[in-house]
């Protein structure tokens, strides 16, 4: 009996080694990007559920390592292998990836000491604890395993872009976060940062309905905090540049699968000025306008003033074809300047940055630029010349000349007026407001005195629309 305790020992024992040395090999080589090798692997895991599990984590959070065209579908076809052998633990390999991806993006931004920035995040982790209520043994279990998941992402990150200079493939010394002194990964181009965020998004679409709204949460959040912890180390740009790219896309594709909780993070727990404008970038791409109205009373003007042309830039860019985000913007005034907002759009809309979508300069161009505006009046001149001509000149026996007058405006421009009221916003689209100016100016013929032209041009939405509520009947007005 003893020795048959004895071989079923040595057999654990056995089997034990032999799957750390499977997973040991997977890891290599994953990190080495021989596809070949790692795929082969995977049939000798179909008995392990924890380390297929194990192999999914490390075949994901490779993604944003990768840039070419031959790495991204090989770890991609490397998922799916593994999801097929029995692979199911989505949220982990969520949570996980979604960390390791604000860390990368983040040590994107300028050449960071790996030392130092364990150093700095283990303070600005005690600082925050400090200021969160709760028990004591909680928040340091909490602290340590914040620090644990940190230093690992940095290990991780030191061991990628150690293997891109040509360092040590072994995990030695060369590639050890305590020994490896400044560095900085290589900058994407948004063609990478695209790559990334579709391997990103397959993954999620395989997972499909086994990941939930807290999941996606929590991703969100697990996302978002460690730009809190290196925000000292961070270039004030990085928000609205390349290296926050893959951030940018990440967090969007979670709130459009399920994150609720954009406000509540960004805002509640007083983040810089860096991760606000992030979150109101992400929030703009895909059109979640509460939330971009929430956070654009947080982000202070100055801000948004400086980084106003790169956040229009980035909403384009991301927004999928839809630029509600954008035009939601405009209208909301966002730079808290009426001049400056038009000002930022025309720029924009005639810009030669190769950055900027066709879409997004197309539709700045014809609805919010200098151009437009003048395309408005010249629409409200050709209007008002049309009514002009069918109430003087009009053979109808519906004798619409005879109207009174106020009734003869509201044939002429009550859809006008409901159109501009229907726009949300303090700001009217250039398109808009130049049909609007017009409209004013054939209502009172002395504003085309030059004086009085100019102090026309200056009214807002709201002094516009009551000129021409003014000459209208009362009570359509209230439909």
């Amino acid at each position: 009996m003893i020795r048959n305790h004895q071989h079923h020992h040595d057999t654990g024992d056995h089997h034990n080694a032999a799957a750390e040395l499977l997973a040991r090999s997977v890891q290599l080589a994953v990190s080495a990007h021989d596809w070949v090798v790692a795929e082969s692997l995977v049939p000798f895991f179909f008995a392990d559920a924890h380390r297929l599990n194990d192999a999914l984590c490390i075949a994901l959070d490779s993604i944003w390592f990768l840039s070419t065209t031959q790495e991204l579908p090989a770890a991609s076809e490397l998922i799916e292998k593994l999801i097929a052998a029995g692979a199911h633990d989505f949220t982990r390999a969520t949570l996980r990836t979604s960390f390791l991806a604000s860390c990368v993006s983040a040590c994107r931004s300028r050449t960071i000491n790996l030392a130092d920035t364990v150093t700095v995040m283990a303070q600005r982790l005690h600082e925050r604890l400090k200021e969160c209520i709760g028990d004591e043994v909680l928040k340091a279990e909490a602290a340590a395993k914040v620090q644990r998941f940190t230093e690992w992402a940095l290990k991780c990150i030191g061991s990628h872009t150690c293997r891109r200079r040509g360092g040590s493939q072994s995990g030695g010394a060369a590639c050890d976060v305590v020994t490896t002194t400044t560095w900085a990964m290589h900058s994407l181009t948004a063609i990478e940062s695209c790559r990334q965020l579709m391997a990103f998004k397959k993954f999620l679409d395989l997972a499909g309905f086994q990941l939930s709204k807290k999941d996606y949460s929590e991703a969100f959040d697990a996302a978002s905090f460690p730009l809190t912890l290196f925000s000292n180390a961070i270039d004030p740009g990085w928000a609205t540049g390349l290296a926050a790219s893959p951030m940018q896309g990440l967090l969007g594709l979670l709130v459009e699968r399920g994150a609720d909780n954009v406000v509540q993070w960004f805002v509640e727990r007083d983040c810089k000025d860096m991760e606000l404008c992030l979150a109101l970038t992400a929030a703009a791409s895909r059109s979640h306008v509460n939330i971009v109205a929430y956070l654009l009373s947080h982000v202070p003007h100055h801000v948004l003033q400086t980084l106003g042309a790169e956040i229009l830039k980035t909403v384009g860019e991301r927004s999928g074809g839809s630029l509600q985000g954008i035009a939601f913007l405009l209208q909301a005034n966002f730079l808290n300047n009426t001049k400056a907002t038009y000002r930022i759009a025309d720029t924009t809309a005639k810009s030669n940055d190769e950055a900027i979508s066709l879409e997004l300069r197309a539709f700045l161009r014809n609805e919010w630029s200098e151009e437009a505006f003048r395309k408005g009046r010249a629409l409200g001149e050709a209007h008002y010349l049309n009514i002009m001509r069918v109430l003087k000149r009009s053979s109808s026996p519906l004798h619409l000349q005879e109207l009174p007058l106020q009734l003869e405006l509201a044939i002429a421009y009550l859809p006008l007026y409901r159109e501009c009221m229907a726009a949300t916003g303090l700001v009217l689209s250039q398109l808009l407001r130049g049909q609007l100016v017009e409209v004013a100016v054939r209502l009172n013929p002395a504003s085309l005195q030059p004086q009085n032209l100019q102090i026309l041009l200056k009214l807002s939405k709201h002094e516009l629309l009551l000129i021409l509520a003014s000459r209208l009947p009362g009570f359509l007005l209230q439909h």
